[in-house]
């Protein structure tokens, strides 16, 4: 790796990932930049578990009245009167933060000269921007903070005065947080755009026979068995509908193999119990969030995953493999919950990984009717090169329907076999991990 290795092998650099234990998201993206560091290097994890977010994030995606005061706290007044409050918040709980990275500091057989912390949380990143000055002058050590916006959401709290980079997914988001950050007369926070970190181990090319299978997957006419991935998240949102989209599934076709991957918590329990009595289903099940994480990327090395269905969480930069890699599966989409899932789709139709809305409802509508892609409908075949996701319908028994339509009318097969994969640029390709490090590196050598 070259110029990388060189500057993370040294010894006088400690790394240090910072997120937050809730969800899985966080953790992803923090595993994924943790696989593009050399072997050499032993990174610290920061992860400190906090009950009330993990109830608080479920509470949001489940329960109605819930989910619309927190998608109202997300904009306008209401959000600038939440970002003030929960910055001042952070800022004043930093003592057991800064004890923490202090043992940690105390505990290296040669004292380090330079700390750098790779946040994928605006709270953590605050908490350690507050800490910094006093920090760097006890330990007389040199502290570098940078920050990976998590979605392609500018929402307020991911504008961090004081620290040294933020990276974001692009160029629209870096461009409404620097608006913020002038409007409110905030020190400028230096910012630049990179391609969404997705996972390096997941960016492999498939062989010629694993991407043969693939498309045989989804072909309405061959008989090969169709793995779907079913990522379920420690809140365990959506299960009723999981269960029943599964059953309604596998009672069209029994080629359907579903993978389950979950996290075992009080939440998740009666699904789990409920899912292992189908002999279609298979499981992969840990208490240990990081556990989960590796068996994801496991059942991909390990089998041809053609379908996932996920959150438009910050599972939708997936769309940044094209199908012929591990992680190039098609990516069919629940109902978004937050403003963040409602921005990633926003990302997803400026590239046109996705179809717009009109063609969504359209193709909605034209799958209830049982339509026949011929003559006029040729146009969706088209357009189809270029996607590489799908939004489904509210309700199991539509999803299902949907998804089977566009089966049987070869849009699936046509996403997989006959995409056209985008020129990479400042916002898309998969190697978004190895420009995060050479861009770190780079920061490291500047300031160190």
């Amino acid at each position: 790796m070259g110029n990388i290795a060189q500057v993370f092998e040294e010894k006088s650099l400690v790394v240090v990932f910072a997120y937050v234990a809730a969800g899985l998201g966080h953790l992803r993206i923090t595993d994924a930049l943790l696989n593009g560091l050399p072997d050499e290097v032993d990174p610290l994890l920061f992860a400190p578990e906090d009950a009330l977010t993990t109830f608080f994030h479920r509470l949001t995606s489940v329960n109605p009245l819930a989910k619309n005061i927190f998608e109202w706290s997300q904009n306008g007044n209401p959000e600038e009167i939440y970002t003030r409050f929960f910055r001042w918040l952070l800022r004043s709980n930093t003592d057991k933060l800064y004890n923490e990275l202090s043992l940690v500091y105390a505990q290296r057989t040669s004292l380090p000269k330079t700390v750098l912390i790779v946040s994928t949380h605006f709270g953590m990143a605050l908490q350690f921007v507050a800490i910094k000055k006093k920090f760097e002058q006890e330990k007389h050590v040199k502290l570098i903070i940078v920050m990976q916006v998590t979605d392609d959401s500018p929402q307020n709290l991911w504008y961090v005065p004081g620290i040294d980079m933020t990276f974001v997914p692009s160029e629209k988001t870096k461009k409404a947080l620097l608006d913020y950050g002038r409007k409110n007369k905030l020190p400028e926070v230096p910012m630049e755009v990179f391609p969404y970190p997705v996972d390096p181990l997941m960016e492999k090319k498939l062989t010629e026979e694993e991407f043969t299978d693939r498309v045989k997957q989804m072909d309405p006419e061959a008989n090969a068995l169709i793995h779907l991935a079913v990522p379920v998240s420690g809140a365990a949102v959506g299960m009723t509908f999981l269960t029943h989209m599964v059953d309604e599934l596998y009672d069209k076709s029994n080629r359907f193999t579903f993978h389950i991957i979950s996290k075992s918590t009080p939440y998740t329990q009666d699904f789990l119990k409920d899912m292992i009595n189908r002999p279609f289903v298979k499981f992969e099940v840990s208490f240990s969030s990081r556990e989960i994480i590796d068996k994801y990327v496991k059942l991909y090395e390990n089998n041809v995953i053609s379908l996932e269905m996920t959150k438009p969480s910050e599972q939708s930069f997936k769309s940044l493999f094209c199908p012929v890699q591990k992680g190039g599966t098609i990516l069919l989409f629940s109902e978004p919950v937050g403003r963040q899932e409602f921005d990633n789709l926003d990302f997803l139709r400026r590239h046109h990984f996705i179809p717009l809305k009109s063609e969504m409802e359209k193709l909605w509508q034209y799958a209830e009717q049982g339509m026949v892609i011929d003559g006029a409908g040729k146009w969706i075949l088209e357009e189809a090169k270029h996607w590489r996701g799908l939004i489904l319908p509210q309700g199991s028994k539509k999803a299902a329907a949907f998804i089977w339509w566009c089966l049987q009318q070869g849009i699936l097969k046509t996403m997989i076999k006959e995409y056209v994969c985008p020129i990479k640029d400042q916002e898309l390709g998969s190697d978004g991990v190895e420009r995060f490090w050479q861009r770190v590196a780079e920061i490291v050598e500047e300031k160190a």
